[in-house]
């Protein structure tokens, strides 16, 4: 996909603050066509901010009501077999997930217009007039982050299938099967084709749905990534033309500003997704423990535990991707300042040596993103929750083996 127009054809460039560079050529870069293909499906399903219609909204209210629906009824079949340790760890680790699923999905509901102010955001000549130089590196980071997306989607779709395929393939339960455990306040075998293809419904939906949430917040992730990687960059341009004080003074300025955009865009970013993030962590220390737990007890030739081993890696992909591209943002926010002292600035004039000391104190603290203000996106919050993850399951292996 092309993302940028051309601003000039020339060596040198008239930027619009004022100024010419010399050394290489500016492209506009459409910095929110980098996630046009969330936009579409979340607008697909109503749930972008934009113009509605009634095919849209009609979808909205489908798809909102028959996630509720499946989470109602899986927890009252927790709350009838809460004393069944096998069933109850089953039924749990859907719940868990839907309430997971569901807190981002309502959280982004209620923030979806923020989508607007980001796009706006992102649509400043601040952001999008770059260098050849500098589109290439949004280039490299959105198709990385769109390769993990593909991974990603296709460990959604084999987890949907085979839960979709294991009812039928199932052979050592009597009775009839489905995806899901649900109590329904009718028999479900006298409707047993309804009931089974709204379940896989509901689960290729929040599949859907659930995974381009994720993606969506791991590209402006990457986005926010990159720019920092454009703020280094300008930083260490202005080291080739030091010695002219009023064009580095100019260039010094532009970064101030650009860094000041970057907070920003992070901060609502931030805003917008966190809460929801917030619960998808605390749900997946259990989802985690209690799918490792279903995998214990099942025969390894069954079917159902491929579907959980497919599951299991949905899972930590999920969380893995948000804790791996927070970890990311960290460590290119934090690159600011080795950019700053890697330039010459013993030859740059006093008021913009100083000029430079503003700029190494107001990066010196990293961009962290935060779910809630309290998890830190980062490998040590990964790493906590597999260890809390295994420490319950510890407990639960325990207690199983003892009854």
């Amino acid at each position: 996909m092309n993302f940028e127009t051309f601003s000039g054809a020339t060596s040198q460039i008239l930027t619009s603050n004022g100024y010419k560079l010399s050394y290489n050529m500016l492209v506009n870069y459409r910095i929110c066509d980098t996630f046009s293909t969330e936009k579409r499906h979340l607008g697909l399903a109503g749930f972008y901010p934009g113009i509605y219609n009634m095919y849209q909204t009609t979808i909205n209210i489908f798809c909102v009501l028959i996630e509720t629906g499946q989470l109602i009824f899986t927890l009252a079949f927790v709350a009838v077999h809460w004393s069944n340790m096998i069933k109850l760890s089953e039924t749990l680790l859907f719940s868990m997930t839907q309430i997971a699923f569901l807190s981002k999905l309502f959280n982004y509901m209620i923030k979806k217009q923020n989508c607007v102010k980001i796009e706006l955001m992102l649509s400043d000549p601040l952001f999008t007039d770059i260098s050849a130089d500098q589109r290439d590196i949004f280039n490299n980071n959105i198709s990385s982050v769109n390769r993990v997306a593909y991974i990603y989607r296709i460990l959604c779709f084999f987890a949907v299938l085979l839960y979709g395929l294991f009812p039928f393939l199932d052979t050592a339960t009597e009775g009839k099967v489905y995806p899901i455990p649900c109590l329904f306040p009718f028999n479900p075998d006298n409707y047993y084709t309804p009931v089974y293809l709204a379940e896989i419904l509901s689960i290729a939906i929040g599949a859907w749905l659930n995974s381009t949430i994720d993606i969506f917040f791991c590209i402006m992730i990457t986005v926010g990534k990159s720019q920092f990687e454009i703020l280094s960059n300008k930083i260490g341009e202005t080291t080739h033309h030091i010695e002219n004080h009023s064009l580095t003074e100019k260039l010094l300025k532009s970064c101030i500003k650009y860094h000041q955009g970057l907070l920003r865009y992070n901060t609502l970013v931030e805003i917008t997704f966190s809460d929801g993030i917030f619960v998808q962590f605390l749900c997946s220390v259990a989802v985690i423990c209690l799918t490792g737990f279903q995998m214990l007890i099942i025969e390894i030739q069954s079917v159902q535990f491929f579907s959980l081993l497919v599951y299991f890696s949905c899972m930590m992909f999920q969380v893995a991707i948000y804790c791996w591209y927070g970890q990311l943002l960290m460590e290119k926010s934090d690159a600011v300042t080795s950019a700053c002292y890697e330039i010459d600035w013993h030859r740059a004039s006093t008021k913009n040596q100083k000029m430079l000391i503003t700029i190494k104190e107001r990066v010196k603290k990293p961009v962290i993103m935060r779910a809630f203000g309290f998890f830190e996106l980062n490998l040590a919050t990964l790493m906590k929750i597999l260890k809390s993850s295994y420490s319950y399951f510890a407990v639960l292996q325990h207690l199983y083996t003892n009854v």
